[in-house]
C-alpha cells in the first residue's frame, strides 16, 4: 500500500473539510495579507484556508486567526473533521461503516494474532485509537489513500 507523511494527510482531511488553497501574497479587501483591519479580520475568520507555501500547507494563527487544523496530531481537531465530514451522523450508515472498517485495519496492525494469524481486534482497541490510526482511516475513508501503484518510489 501507499503510504502518506503526517502533512499529506492533514492536506487531505483539510481539503475534504471545505479548506481552500491561497498561494503567493494574498489581498484581503484593500490591505496586503498580514496587514489587516478590524473588517479583513472578521472577514478571514468567517473562511478557512491553507496557504501554501514552499509547496507545504500552513496554518494562518500569527494573529490568532482560523489556523488549519493538525489532524494527525490533534485528537480534537480529527474530532472535528469527522463531524464535519458525516461520520459521526447516524444516517449515514454506508460512510460510517466503511470509516470502522478502515479503522479496523489500521488498528489490527499492532494487536495479537490469534492461531489462524487473524488480528484480534476489540472494540476497546477501535475507541483507544491514536489520532495517527484515527487520521489514517479518515484519509482511507475519504478515498485520498494513495494505492499500491500510486505510492512514490524512492
Amino acid at each position: 500500500m501507499g503510504t502518506m507523511t503526517p502533512e499529506e494527510q492533514r492536506i487531505a482531511i483539510a481539503e475534504a473539510c471545505g479548506y481552500q488553497w491561497l498561494t503567493g501574497p494574498c489581498y484581503i479587501t484593500t490591505h496586503h495579507f498580514g496587514q489587516y483591519n478590524d473588517s479583513d479580520l472578521a472577514e478571514l475568520k468567517s473562511l478557512n484556508f491553507i496557504l501554501g507555501r514552499h509547496g507545504k500547507a500552513i496554518a494562518i494563527d500569527t494573529y490568532g486567526l482560523n489556523q488549519t487544523p493538525d489532524y494527525p496530531r490533534s485528537f480534537q481537531d480529527l474530532r472535528g473533521a469527522e463531524i464535519t465530514l458525516g461520520l459521526h451522523n447516524t444516517d449515514n450508515l454506508e460512510l460510517r461503516v466503511k470509516w470502522i472498517n478502515a479503522l479496523r485495519m489500521v488498528v489490527s496492525r499492532r494487536c495479537p494474532r490469534n492461531n489462524s494469524g487473524s488480528p484480534m481486534v476489540s472494540d476497546i482497541d477501535l475507541l483507544t485509537a491514536s489520532e495517527e490510526e484515527r487520521c489514517e482511516a479518515l484519509v482511507r475513508t475519504i478515498g485520498k489513500w494513495p494505492k499500491k501503484s500510486d505510492a512514490k518510489h524512492s
